[in-house]
C-alpha cells in the first residue's frame, strides 16, 4: 500500500525527513504558478518561498516523485506552459494538471476546456501513455512527466478510483469531493480503524456517473438516491 500526502508544502521544511522515516512514500504539493506575485494572486497567500523550500525538502528526503498539483482554470491557464517546462528541467518533479470542477465551486465562468490542454500536450509530447487507473493520460515532454486529472465527463475515472484519504483532522474520507461520508477515527483501536476503513471502501460510490448524474439539460446534479435520511 502506497501512502502519499497532499499538502501546500509550507510545513515540509524540517519535517520531510521524519515523514519519510515514518513510512510516507511521496508528496503532492499544490503549486499553481512559478512567479511569487502570480502565486500570491491565485492563492491569496505570500507563502511562495515556503512552498518552494518544501518541494526541495521533500526531494532531499527522498519523497519522490514530488507531484505538483495545478488546477487548470481561467486564472492559471496562462501558466501551464511554464509549469510543464519547470518539471522537465527539474529531476524528481512531475506535474498533475487538475481539471476544474465548476459544480464544486459555483463559478462556471472560470472553466477551461481540458480537451484543449490534452491536444496541446499531445502535439508536443515525446510519448503518451493511457493509464488504466482512472483512465487518464500521462505525457512525457522533454523528459518531464505531465498527467491530466480529468474526472468530469470521465465516468471511468471515478469508477476505477481505489484511494482512501485521511483528513488533517483524522477523518477517513472515501471520496475527495464528498464530506457527507466522513468517519472519525478519534480514539479508535487499530481493529476499529481497520473495520471503519473497510466500510469506507465498501460504501464508496463513483462521484461522477453515480453520486452525481446528468439531468436533461446535460448538467451534473446530485443523485437523490444518496440523500441523507
Amino acid at each position: 500500500m502506497e501512502t502519499s500526502l497532499t499538502t501546500n508544502g509550507t510545513f515540509l521544511p524540517g519535517r520531510a525527513e521524519d515523514l519519510k522515516e515514518a513510512g510516507l512514500s511521496r508528496v503532492n504539493v499544490s503549486q499553481d504558478a512559478l512567479d511569487p506575485e502570480e502565486f500570491a494572486e491565485i492563492t491569496q497567500t505570500g507563502a511562495y518561498e515556503k512552498v518552494m523550500e518544501g518541494v526541495e525538502a521533500a526531494l532531499d528526503a527522498g519523497l519522490d516523485p514530488v507531484k505538483l498539483n495545478m488546477v487548470v482554470f481561467t486564472h492559471t491557464a496562462g501558466y501551464v506552459e511554464g509549469m510543464v517546462e519547470h518539471v522537465a528541467d527539474n529531476s524528481g518533479l512531475q506535474l498533475q494538471l487538475i481539471q476544474y470542477m465548476p459544480e464544486l465551486t459555483g463559478k462556471p465562468e472560470w472553466n477551461i476546456d481540458i480537451g484543449r490542454v490534452h491536444n496541446w500536450l499531445s502535439d508536443i509530447a515525446d510519448r503518451v501513455e493511457q493509464r488504466e487507473m482512472h483512465d487518464r493520460k500521462r505525457y512525457w515532454v522533454n523528459g518531464g512527466v505531465v498527467e491530466i486529472v480529468d474526472p468530469v465527463e470521465n465516468e471511468g475515472f471515478c469508477a476505477n478510483c481505489h484511494r482512501v484519504r485521511v483528513t488533517h483532522e483524522g477523518y477517513l474520507k472515501g471520496c475527495l469531493n464528498r464530506n457527507d461520508d466522513l468517519r472519525s477515527m478519534g480514539e479508535m483501536s487499530k481493529s476499529e480503524i481497520r473495520e471503519s476503513f473497510e466500510e469506507v471502501v465498501h460504501n464508496r460510490v463513483p462521484y461522477y456517473g453515480e453520486f452525481m448524474v446528468k439531468n436533461d439539460a446535460g448538467e451534473w446534479t446530485f443523485n437523490e438516491e444518496y440523500a441523507e435520511v
